[in-house]
C-alpha cells in the first residue's frame, strides 16, 4: 500500500512540475523580444535649393547623416505591418513594410526631401492602401500595397499634420499642430478621393505649445467619428 501511495505522489509531483515548466516557458515566450534592423541609411543624396524667387538654384550632395527613425506602425490590408520613417531614404522620408512571419523589410522613398512622415493608418476597406501624414512637406499621402504613392497638399502652409486614423464614415481624419494667431490645433478630414476639410479646435493650445498641439488621432464613436488628443512628448 505504501509503495502504491508513493507512486501516486510521484506521479502528482511530476504533473505539477510539468505544469510549472509549461507556465514558465509560456511566460518567457510572451515576453520575448525580436528586433529587425532597418536597411543602412548610407550613401549620398542630391538636394536642390533655390532662393525666395525660385531662381539661382544650386545642387549640393549631402552625405547620409540621417537615421531611419521609425515613428508609427499599422497593420496593412496585405497582412504586413506598415510604418513611417521620418528620416528614411537619406532624409526624404520613407514608408516601410515588414512581414510578420519572415521579418523581410521593404522601403518606399517619398518624393519630397525632408517630408517627415509621422502617422499612418489603414485605408477604407477594399482599397488596398494606407494613408499617412507628411509633417514637414504639408501633405497627406496615400500608398498602395504595391508601393504607388499619391500626395495631397493641405490648403494652409505649415499645417504640420501628424496623427491620422480611419473614421467610421470611411474618411481619414488627422491632426494638425499649425497656429492661427494663438496656439490652435486643427482637425482635418480627407476623403478617399482627396477632398480636404479642416476644423479648428475650440481650445487654443489646451495648455500646450503649438509644436505639441494636435499630436494624435484615434477612432471614435460611430456617430461622432474619430477623436483627437494633444499630449506632451
Amino acid at each position: 500500500m505504501l509503495r502504491q501511495w508513493q507512486r501516486v505522489w510521484v506521479a502528482l509531483l511530476a504533473a505539477v512540475v510539468a505544469e510549472l515548466l509549461t507556465l514558465a516557458l509560456a511566460a518567457a515566450s510572451a515576453g520575448t523580444i525580436t528586433e529587425y534592423p532597418l536597411p543602412a541609411n548610407s550613401g549620398t543624396t542630391t538636394i536642390t535649393t533655390c532662393n525666395s524667387s525660385g531662381h539661382h538654384c544650386t545642387t549640393t550632395k549631402s552625405t547620409s547623416s540621417y537615421c531611419s527613425c521609425p515613428a508609427t506602425i499599422a497593420p496593412g490590408p496585405d497582412g504586413k505591418l506598415w510604418f513611417t520613417e521620418t528620416g528614411g531614404a537619406l532624409g526624404y522620408g520613407a514608408i516601410g513594410t515588414i512581414s510578420p512571419t519572415s521579418g523581410a523589410i521593404t522601403e518606399y522613398k517619398l518624393p519630397t526631401f525632408n517630408s517627415i512622415p509621422v502617422g499612418i493608418s489603414l485605408g477604407p476597406a477594399g482599397t488596398a492602401a494606407l494613408w499617412f501624414t507628411e509633417q514637414s512637406s504639408n501633405r497627406i499621402g496615400r500608398i498602395t500595397t504595391a508601393g504607388s504613392i499619391t500626395e495631397f497638399a493641405l490648403p494652409v502652409a505649415g499645417s504640420q499634420p501628424r496623427g491620422i486614423a480611419l473614421g467610421s464614415d470611411g474618411n481619414l481624419w488627422f491632426t494638425e499642430s499649425r497656429t492661427s494667431g494663438t496656439a490652435t490645433g486643427y482637425i482635418g478630414r480627407i476623403t478617399p478621393a482627396g477632398a480636404i476639410t479642416e476644423l479648428a479646435s475650440p481650445t487654443h493650445g489646451a495648455g500646450l505649445s503649438s509644436s505639441q498641439a494636435g499630436r494624435t488621432a484615434t477612432c471614435g464613436s460611430p456617430t461622432k467619428g474619430p477623436t483627437a488628443s494633444a499630449r506632451s512628448p
